[in-house]
């Protein structure tokens, strides 16, 4: 409880007990470091009460009005099951791609209308403006001890790359040298405009994401990680990291946000079933909670 001021909603003694265990047990006599980080960036490392990348973009006049209202059109048909396009637009329940149709049909939008690299940057700009820092506390202080570590980390995402690229710079905050950054990303012409969104089958969707994170082969040999994240969904992300040199799935750490100030008891409960460490008050907790979650892990190995 001293790692949050604020308190936890929960803290699995039985599950850091496992990792504090796994990561003495894989680095032996000083071995390389066996732990990696892997953090959902949208109200996880951007601010909670900001906007996610999507939505940054999807209501900034910085992009074209044209975008904006069939990002509007499509967010109307995809929340309301009643709608006469939603069936055509979401697709059948068992259809392969459905999971991916809203960032597939989003990415379309992008190079139809055109966007450039200076619209997002733009639109990333005046989301400072308006509701002040685009990053959660403490991110910079804790990427330093990533790196202090040999800690690598992946920044696995289902917004855009160039966002979090803008975010980063704009906020002067430097990513550890070993770390990844996986998400959309638009592809530009020569004349600045938007022509590709990669990946593209399937894009880096909630689903989607996970097969980037599968393909980094090299984490194989960090088999314990910790997985940050401010949904349920995230604590999941697990399923698509490598497996283990000798098949193995990885020992995980799962800290959540939980950024609600009053949470009901169902959410609650929710949080509580998918994460191992969930502090109270989410939305204004940073992380430096996590930093020192990370130290005392080390500090036992050492």
């Amino acid at each position: 409880a001293s790692l949050c001021p604020s308190g936890l909603f929960k803290a699995d003694v039985n599950a850091l007990g496992a990792f504090h265990a796994a990561v003495h047990g894989a680095a032996p006599g000083g071995g390389g470091c066996p732990v990696a980080v892997v953090l959902d960036y949208d109200l996880t490392m951007s601010n909670p009460h900001g906007l996610e990348c999507h939505s940054i973009l999807a209501k900034s006049p910085a992009l074209p009005e044209a975008f904006r209202e069939d990002c509007a059109h499509l967010q109307t048909v995809f929340k309301d099951p009643t709608h006469p396009e939603h069936m055509s637009t979401v697709g059948p329940a068992d259809a392969p791609g459905r999971p991916h149709r809203y960032w597939i049909l989003f990415n379309c939008f992008l190079v139809r209308h055109r966007v450039t690299a200076a619209m997002i940057e733009n639109a990333v700009s005046a989301e400072r403006a308006k509701f002040g820092p685009l990053l959660r506390p403490g991110l910079s202080d804790f990427f330093r001890l990533c790196t202090e570590l040999d800690v690598p980390v992946v920044v696995l995402s289902a917004g855009f790359s160039q966002v979090i690229e803008a975010a980063l710079a704009i906020e002067q905050v430097e990513l550890p040298k070993s770390s990844r950054v996986l998400a959309n990303t638009l592809v530009f012409n020569e004349d600045g405009h938007c022509v590709d969104v990669t990946p593209s089958d399937p894009p880096a969707s909630r689903h989607g994401k996970l097969l980037r994170l599968t393909a980094l082969h090299d984490l194989a040999e960090r088999p314990c990680v910790v997985l940050v994240g401010d949904k349920p969904v995230d604590a999941a992300m697990a399923s698509g990291y490598p497996r283990l040199p000798n098949g193995a799935e990885p020992v995980t750490l799962k800290f959540g946000f939980l950024n609600e100030d009053k949470p009901g008891d169902e959410e609650l409960a929710e949080y509580r079933e998918a994460f191992d460490i969930l502090p109270r008050n989410g939305g204004s907790c940073g992380f430096a909670s996590l930093a020192g979650l990370l130290q005392e892990v080390f500090r036992a190995n050492g």
